[in-house]
């Protein structure tokens, strides 16, 4: 009896999805995969790496799970490890925290599974390089180690945002906050008095949110250029299909379907329709995004992007109820327009920021600025080393409009020559040019499940390419 065929397999990356991968390739079938996941973190992006209980998941933890076969498992390995009084629902909306732990834990156990069945591992690292060798790719870490596999899947999450640029900004610096997820950066404003938050997305919430929690007096500012503000999630309802008469050809046709519901804040018309929506561009997005030429792409990602995300990435009940109580007692205020300046104030305590808005000229003063622009999805300002390398080596390849990597329909990444790297892999955020709807967990679960039959099929090295990994590895 031939013995089964194995496949050495690196992902970069031990966030949320490297392990839905990882998950997928641990599966019964023609192939036994050996995975490494490299990360700093097991199973914790940054989203999920917050110790704030009050950072919900904005998506029900009924689309949680990390097996399709199982829609209830995120909901059962609550019950089961983190019960709580009242039994957790599949309409719940569980702490971000949770999920991290669950990814970890999964991990955890794809690691103590029977070696017979394949293996996985995680690394604490970060890769620095990686290159094309006999057999498969080499990757080096920041510790110097250096890793072998047949195939490399880049699995890198959502970047930080991209740095806030205005005038004085190099005076203002010790004020100036562009990771929205670092705790420590929000604490520094708890003695009260305005908190300036650029962006209005779901990182906007959160933030202010925290600022509430830390000290309920600070009053927060939210400055966005379209200024709209995501909805809130309700209970089901259904409405008049969006893309009934097809898709559109042209941005504006599109901004048309939504202006009904556009507009700043959330709560205007039919909730229960607008509900329905979300899952209609939930389910439509990638087809709406196909239908669309190259420049009307552009005009979307300027004019449409916005009214898009705030229908399609809603808040959680509870914290639209923060956000509509604050604005009550005079806490939120949302404005349209953008920074233009700042200056430090002589006492140390903050500093004076200009803004531009649709109403006019308008100054601030604030004690701290936080960015909430959302990811950086251009891999030359990522700041990642592997993605840069791969960039320079001409491996891999930015899509045109800056949403993360040119792929292939199979997710393999396409190099300077404009062929698909053999054995190069992307996943998640990555993909966003070619597929757009790819930020949600359940969209990239069914991406990672998709891939993983992929790599099932890539081809068999020849012995002495496995000869010469073995080496190598040795």
């Amino acid at each position: 009896m031939s013995e089964q065929p194995r496949r050495k397999i690196a992902i970069v990356g031990a966030g949320a999805g490297g392990v839905l991968l990882a998950s997928a390739l641990a599966r019964p079938g023609p192939v036994l995969f050996d995975v490494t996941l490299i990360g700093p973190k097991a199973g914790r992006g940054a989203a999920y790496g917050a110790s704030d209980e009050g950072l919900l998941l904005n998506t029900r933890a009924a689309a949680m799970s990390l097996d399709p076969a199982s829609p209830s498992g995120f909901v059962d390995w609550l019950n089961t490890f983190r019960p709580r009084a009242e039994p957790w629902t599949a309409e719940d909306f569980a702490p971000r925290r949770l999920l991290g732990d669950y990814l970890e834990t999964r991990l955890a156990n794809l690691q103590d599974r029977t070696p017979g069945l394949g293996s996985t591992r995680w690394v604490a690292g970060t890769v620095r390089s990686v290159a094309q060798q006999q057999g498969g790719w080499a990757l080096r870490l920041d510790s110097g180690e250096q890793l072998e596999a047949e195939a490399v899947v880049l699995a890198t999450g959502p970047a930080r945002p991209r740095p806030l640029l205005f005038n004085g900004r190099a005076e203002v610096e010790a004020y100036v906050q562009d990771d929205p997820w670092n705790e420590d950066g929000l604490k520094a404003a708890r003695g009260g008095g305005e908190v300036l938050i650029a962006g209005m997305g779901l990182s906007f919430a959160d933030a202010a949110a925290a600022l509430w929690r830390l000290n309920p007096e600070i009053r927060v500012v939210a400055v966005s250029r379209h200024g709209v503000a995501p909805r809130i999630h309700v209970q089901g309802g259904a409405g008049e299909s969006l893309f009934a008469g097809g898709y559109p050809a042209a941005s504006s046709e599109l901004q048309s379907r939504l202006s009904p519901t556009a507009g700043a804040g959330a709560g205007e018309g039919d909730p229960e329709i607008r509900e329905s929506r979300l899952e209609e561009l939930r389910r439509h997005g990638p087809s709406v995004w196909a239908a669309l030429g190259q420049d009307q792409r552009r005009l979307f990602l300027r004019h449409v992007l916005p009214h898009w995300e705030a229908e399609r990435h809603r808040l959680p009940p509870q914290l639209g109820q923060v956000l509509r109580a604050a604005i009550e007692r005079g806490k939120l205020e949302l404005v349209r327009g953008r920074i233009a300046e700042a200056k430090a104030l002589s006492d140390g305590s903050g500093a004076r920021v200009a803004l531009k808005t649709d109403k006019g000229p308008r100054a601030l003063t604030v004690r701290r600025i936080v960015n909430c622009t959302g990811p950086e999805t251009d891999p030359y300002r990522s700041r990642n080393p592997v993605l840069l390398d791969l960039l320079d080596q001409g491996l891999a390849t930015a899509d045109e409009l800056g949403l993360g990597l040119r792929v292939a329909e199979d997710a393999a990444a396409i190099g300077a020559e404009g062929r698909p790297t053999p054995g190069l892999f992307a996943l998640g955020v990555l993909t966003q040019g070619r597929v757009f709807e790819i930020t949600g967990l359940p969209e990239i679960r069914a991406q990672a499940y998709a891939l993983a039959g992929a790599l099932a099929a890539l081809p068999a090295p020849t012995p002495g390419a496995v000869h010469a990994l073995a080496a190598n590895a040795n």
